[in-house]
């Protein structure tokens, strides 16, 4: 997208104090949600024993807009990037459809990406069906048999 800038961060910890900001001004437009406090993301991001994380910033004229978390997945010679979180700044579909937008971007050796949601009528929820139509009636289709 326009004036769209997505760059990989080493860790969370480069951007500590404006994300904290940016957590605590977003965190009253979601509903229910696990915890997204820097301390949170460190000892599940960062300090994560078991997966190597990749963290992402997403920006538009420099403003923070989302942070998108994930990790690669291999099986055999097939690999995927999984999306663990969205975190956005806005909890609403533009700014969903912003950070699916940047996806593509994110990891070019990988041959599929992974974005997984249980909740319906969310704002990610509504933009995962625009943007990939054909997936989401296989699932209206199939979700019942496959997620019995």
């Amino acid at each position: 997208p326009s004036g769209v800038r997505i760059d990989e961060i080493a860790d969370l910890r480069e951007i500590a104090a404006e994300y904290e900001g940016f957590w605590e001004r977003a965190r009253g437009g979601y509903d229910v949600t696990i915890d997204r406090s820097p301390a949170f993301l460190r000892w599940r991001i960062s300090e994560n024993p078991h997966l190597s994380f990749r963290t992402w910033t997403v920006r538009r004229d420099g403003e923070l807009l989302a942070v998108i978390l994930g990790h690669r997945h291999k099986i055999g010679s097939a690999s995927a990037l999984y999306v663990d979180d969205i975190i956005v700044g806005r909890y609403d579909d533009a700014a969903f459809d912003v950070a699916l937008r940047a996806l593509e971007t994110l990891d070019p050796e990988a041959e599929s990406i992974v974005v997984m949601t249980l909740a319906v009528d969310t704002p990610l929820h509504r933009v995962l069906r625009r943007r990939l139509p054909w997936q989401a009636r296989a699932l209206d289709r199939f979700g019942a048999k496959l997620f019995d």
